[in-house]
């Protein structure tokens, strides 16, 4: 599989290829694209140059993406660049205010 990203623009479409990178959940990752062009182009990258790096930053991220759940909460799908090894799953507490 392939996971490709167009972009539109000057009278042009480029295609951004990379692998499909399985997760459990990618929901948000079309939001830090979204982010991640922007900080490219704050950063003073040209368009094209933004759009690469922000494909690589998220697959990177889904690449390194994990799932926690505290208990009697909804499961939480993270993108991030830690590794899972930093932290104790286990033990989580979760994020937020309590239910109880």
């Amino acid at each position: 599989h392939e996971a490709v990203d167009f972009l539109a623009a000057d009278g042009e479409v480029q295609a951004f290829r990379g692998p499909w990178i399985p997760a459990d959940s990618s929901h948000g990752s079309g939001c830090t694209v979204s982010a991640a062009v922007t900080a490219g182009l704050a950063a003073g990258h040209d368009l094209p140059t933004a759009v690469d790096a922000a494909k690589q930053f998220v697959s990177r991220a889904l690449a390194q993406s994990y799932q926690w759940q505290a208990p009697g909460r909804n499961p939480v799908h993270a993108l991030n660049q830690l590794p899972t090894s930093f932290f104790n799953l286990e033990q989580s507490k979760g994020c937020g205010p309590s239910n109880s």
